[in-house]
């Protein structure tokens, strides 16, 4: 994966790294990838990730972005205990490669 290996080298020059995203549209090829295997690979690298959380959800949590998501706001429709599920998958993946 083409994005691990930047990240990699990044990391060997001693640099911090940081990851920020962009919402996409579903349709698109960048929508329909598997963006739980993209994190999982990445992440250990990564200094800073600064998603937004419809971006985080939308990787994620896709079928809970679904079924939350209306033309109201996201944030008064989230429910909070979500966010630890979404921490604890984040953390995992980011440690789990710097063993």
């Amino acid at each position: 994966m083409e994005l691990v290996k930047i990240f990699k080298k990044i990391k060997d020059f001693g640099v911090t790294a940081s990851l920020d995203m962009a919402y996409t549209e579903p349709s698109s090829e960048s929508g329909k990838a598997d963006w739980k295997k993209i994190l999982k690979s990445v992440l250990p690298y990564v200094d800073i990730y600064i998603p937004s959380i419809e971006e985080t959800l939308y990787m994620l949590m896709r079928d809970y972005l679904n079924d939350i998501n209306t033309n109201d706001n996201l944030i008064n429709n989230l429910d909070v205990n979500v966010l630890p599920r979404l921490e604890d998958a984040l953390l995992f993946w980011s440690e789990s490669g710097r063993n």
